[in-house]
């Protein structure tokens, strides 16, 4: 927590093999495309709470060791195709509480091996793109908690099959189509969160597996009381709030 606002372009590139670096709590607004380039051998690289509007394109190139990038509590609107595809070993990428308005098809589908948990709450997506996840065969969390979403496409969740918490509450979506959770391809599904959303219909019959645990439905149209009535929705002994 310095109050910088700039980082000159290679003020990094004589450091020796750092294994994290923590800019959290600035005032960095923009940073230079090669900044971090020749940090092979980074592991963290956090920025948190800072004002950067956009990430350039090229920034993360050649990190391919690092295991987690912090971006939350920042003003990015937009994430370039192709800025996370050199982060071959990425674990976990926080992306919350920005105001990042899209998710451009292809986005993630090189973190497929690596990444199992990506947090993308609190921010301005209003529009999933199909298939925007299918490549994200690791993944066992995923927050799209607080943002625009108004319609989930059927089977956006399709590649998820470690996936063991989903989250999409306080959103806009009104309906949830058959396939959406479907036990088939998220067979390892335990934590669902629709809660605060204004679903007025659902097709969830044989949607959820019997690794569900906990259904959130607190602030929805949709009850507990509904599932609990109908016919092979929720597991034997899985909770609804």
């Amino acid at each position: 927590e310095n109050a910088l606002e700039t980082l000159p372009a290679g003020v990094f590139d004589d450091l020796q093999s750092p294994f994290s670096i923590v800019l959290d709590h600035n005032r960095l607004t923009e940073l230079p495309p090669d900044l971090f380039n020749k940090l092979g051998s980074l592991l963290l690289l956090s920025l948190d709470y800072n004002r950067l509007t956009e990430v350039p394109p090229g920034l993360f190139d050649n990190l391919g060791s690092l295991l987690a990038l912090f971006l939350n509590h920042n003003n990015i609107t937009v994430l370039t195709p192709g800025l996370f595809d050199d982060l071959q070993s990425i674990f976990t990428l926080p992306l919350n509480n920005n105001n990042i308005t899209n998710l451009s098809p292809g986005l993630f589908d090189e973190l497929g091996g690596s990444l199992q948990f990506l947090f993308l709450g609190h921010n301005n997506v209003a529009e999933l793109p199909a298939g925007v996840f299918d490549r994200l065969k690791h993944l066992e969390g995923l927050a799209l908690n607080d943002n625009q979403i108004d319609t989930l496409p059927p089977e956006i969740f399709r590649g998820l099959k470690r996936a063991v918490a989903i989250d999409v509450s306080s959103n806009n979506i009104s309906r949830i189509d058959a396939g959406t959770f479907a036990v088939r391809t998220n067979p390892n599904l335990a934590y669902v969160s629709l809660a605060h959303n204004a679903i007025r219909s659902a097709e969830l019959e044989g949607s959820f597996s019997n690794a569900l645990e906990h259904l959130w439905l607190t602030g929805s149209n949709l009850t507990c009381a509904e599932l609990a009535g109908a016919e092979g929705v929720l597991p034997r002994g899985a909770d609804c709030t």
